[in-house]
């Protein structure tokens, strides 16, 4: 028959360090350099994990921008066109305005603001002022 010792609680086992101050101390840089290996794996995960997340948010992100983008563009050139058209009254009335303007005996006004030379009389004249002060 099989007989089961009775543990033994306050007896030094085999596995246990002896408590010396040299023994001790390289136990328990055992145990802190297990610690520290560990929590180094386990950030290194989470940061590999993180890092995964990460590049398949920017991906989405990216994705979703450019779904935006292309509704915007797409929605915003039917709304110029819609604008252009429906401005085309307006504009059908102020070239008519323009032209009885001008047919009217307003060619001269025209031709006096419009005048090319005013480019070289206000340089001219520009130049006096500087000189004159």
């Amino acid at each position: 028959m099989n007989t089961i010792a009775p543990p033994q609680i306050l007896t030094p086992s085999k596995y246990a360090p002896d408590f010396s101050p040299r023994s001790f101390s390289l136990y328990l840089a055992s145990i802190f350099q297990k610690m520290l290996s560990t929590s180094c794996n386990t950030i290194l995960l989470l940061l590999q994990q993180t890092f995964y997340a990460t590049r398949v948010l920017v991906v989405q992100t990216c994705y979703t921008v450019a779904l935006v983008v292309t509704e915007l563009w797409l929605r915003g050139s039917r709304m110029v066109k819609m604008g252009w058209r429906a401005s085309e009254p307006l504009r059908q009335k102020l070239f008519f305005e323009f032209m009885v303007f001008v047919l009217g005996g307003g060619y001269g006004i025209l031709l006096i603001l419009l005048w090319p030379g005013w480019i070289v009389v206000g340089t001219f004249a520009l130049g006096l002022w500087f000189i004159r002060g």
